[in-house]
This record gives structure tokens, sequence and C-alpha cells, in this order.
């Protein structure tokens, strides 16, 4: 009787030994996968905060943020995130800088040749950015949301 209720006190303390090393283990995963989303949005905030969508450079960004490897979901949800705002941030840019350029033919500078023709030059380049960019988003399947 007295080797039975040993053999039980002992089964039950292996048993809560057990739990306790296994609410032990959850616990370190838990931390370990709390510090790579922590690693992994630092990495897409410091990606995001460079960022200047009046710049060139702003599409190889992007396309940096969109290739970045990320393991979690909560750094793909902000990565995600932050490719929809920044595409289309970059697309109002450009069309704003181009409608900016038009000007109507009742306006007086409608008349001023040197003017006109500065202005086609400039949307000439415009729209060769814009189809560079538009075909760096394509080729890394960055769609224009």
């Amino acid at each position: 009787m007295i080797a039975v209720v040993i053999l039980v006190i002992i089964s039950f303390g292996i048993f809560f030994i057990k739990k306790n090393i296994d609410h032990q283990k959850e616990l370190r995963a838990q931390k370990v996968y709390e510090n790579k989303v922590t690693t992994e949005k630092k990495r897409i905030n410091e990606l995001q905060n460079s960022i200047s969508i009046d710049n060139e450079i702003v599409i190889n960004t992007v396309v940096k943020i969109k290739n970045l490897n990320l393991k979690t979901k909560e750094a793909q949800s902000l990565k995600s995130k932050y490719i929809e705002k920044d595409v289309k941030a970059v697309y109002e840019y450009i069309e704003s800088n181009i409608n900016k350029k038009d000007i109507p033919n009742n306006d007086v500078r409608f008349n001023n040749i040197n003017e006109l023709q500065s202005n086609i030059a400039t949307l000439e380049n415009d729209a060769k950015s814009y189809q560079e960019m538009e075909n760096i988003f394509n080729k890394n399947k960055i769609r224009k949301l």
C-alpha cells in the first residue's frame, strides 16, 4: 500500500515536472518568436523611413521591402501595408507632376512656345521614368493599387 502511494506521488511529481519543462519551452519559443517579429518589423521600418516619394530611388526601396524574406505573419502584414501605401504614393506623385505641366489653351502661357516645349520635354522624361518604374514594379510583381 505504501509502495502504491509512493508510486502515485512519484508519478504526479514526474507529471508536474514534465508540464513545467514543457511550459518553459513554450515560453522560450514565444520569446524567440516575439524577438523575430520585432527584428523583422525593425528592418521594414528602417527601409520605410528611408523612403522619399519625390526621389528616384524610392522604387528600389519599395522593391527591397517587397523582397524581404519574412517569417512572421505580423511582419508580412506590415510589409504588405507599406508596399500598398508606397506604390500608391509613387503613382500619385508622378500623376501630380504630370498634371502640373498641363496648361489649358485659354491660359496666356499657352502662347509661350518655349514653356510649352520645356513642359513637353519634361513630360517625355517623366513618361520614361514612369515606364521604367512600371517595368521595375512588373518585374518584381508589385501591383498598382
